[in-house]
């Protein structure tokens, strides 16, 4: 059994995959500086956005983690 990625369709996408997990980034940190809720609106779905590009492109071990991250966020909300 081989353990061995394909991370070519990664690169056709790690611009944009920057860029959303950039925007939740700054999301997150905009609600925690001024307690904005609406903001973890964002951040949920740009880790639900890449999670889902994550499963697509078959890069199960970073979707775990964005799995995680969303769990987190919505732990918040709650």
């Amino acid at each position: 059994m081989s353990d061995n990625i394909d991370y070519s369709a990664l690169k056709w996408i790690k611009k944009e995959l920057d860029i959303t997990l950039k925007d939740a980034g700054v999301a997150l940190e905009k609600y925690v500086e001024e307690n904005i809720e609406d903001e973890l609106d964002v951040v949920a779905k740009g880790f639900h956005q890449v999670y889902g590009t994550l499963q697509i492109v078959e890069i199960y071990g970073a979707s775990l983690l964005l799995e995680e991250m969303e769990l987190v966020i919505a732990g918040l909300k709650s």
